[in-house]
């Protein structure tokens, strides 16, 4: 069983290595690029930014298995 806890995305690494990545209901696995400035998840998803209908910038991040979101994050906003 894994003990990391989710940590603030402020303190991730971004040296490229791959992490996960929370907004407090997605998780989804990611690395910060650096050409760009954001992070990247690939797929449709492509970059993760707060701008647009849904707000998909990561507030978290876990650098260990697959995890739940941060309960502390999970809002109700549309």
């Amino acid at each position: 069983m894994c003990d990391q806890k989710w940590q603030k995305i402020e303190e991730a690494p971004k040296d490229g290595s791959n992490v996960w990545l929370s907004n407090g209901i997605l998780v989804i696995s990611g690395f910060w690029d650096e050409d760009v400035q954001r992070w990247f998840v690939g797929g449709d998803w492509g970059y993760l930014s707060d701008a647009g209908k849904h707000k998909r910038a990561p507030t978290h991040w876990h650098p260990d298995t697959k995890p739940q979101p941060p309960r502390s994050e999970v809002s109700n906003e549309n």
